[in-house]
């Protein structure tokens, strides 16, 4: 049945925490999902770099007290995925998605656009009237996902990350309905 798209699979996110074990279950499908997200688009030596700076239980837990929580997305209660999106909108009404990562098995599935949904439904309860994210300028897939789900490009941003790395990336953005 080539062209069918599998039944999406029994989703649920899972809030990381100052949880240890989910944790490092959060960085581990980290450092299973970067390799194939960023082979080709950033230097290989930049993944473990980013994935540590990250996802590091302490970043985490930093993260989670100020109201940007990590969590997990099972799919039928496995571990597929991870996600991050500040909690606290600013002034002007706007809320980071800062992680969004799929494990390369779960791909293709429509998880990506369930995902973004509830994640934008969460940033509107807390008050949020747009939703913004970073993508690198050369991840094409995932510019293609945003824009469908009414996200658009607004402007470039490079940022020096330390270690000889950059984030090269565009700003996309989604207002809420």
């Amino acid at each position: 049945m080539t062209g069918t798209r599998r039944p999406l699979p029994r989703l649920e996110l899972l809030e990381v925490g100052a949880d240890a074990a989910r944790a490092a279950r959060a960085k581990a499908v980290a450092e299973k999902a970067w390799p194939p997200t960023y082979s080709g688009i950033i230097p290989a030596a930049q993944i473990p770099y980013m994935i540590d700076r990250m996802y590091s239980p302490e970043a985490i837990r930093a993260a989670a007290a100020e109201r940007t929580p990590y969590y997990l997305v099972l799919a039928d209660g496995v571990d597929a995925g991870v996600c991050s999106i500040d909690l606290r909108p600013a002034a002007d009404g706007a809320a980071e998605l800062h992680k969004i990562y799929l494990l390369p098995e779960w791909w293709g599935r429509g998880m990506g656009a369930w995902l973004l949904a509830e994640l934008c439904r969460r940033a509107k309860e807390a008050g949020a009237t747009r939703v913004w994210l970073r993508v690198n300028k050369r991840n094409v897939r995932a510019q293609k996902a945003y824009r469908a789900a009414g996200f658009a490009n607004v402007r470039a941003l490079c940022t020096d990350i330390g270690g000889g790395f950059v984030m090269d990336d565009f700003i996309f953005e989604r207002r809420m309905p």
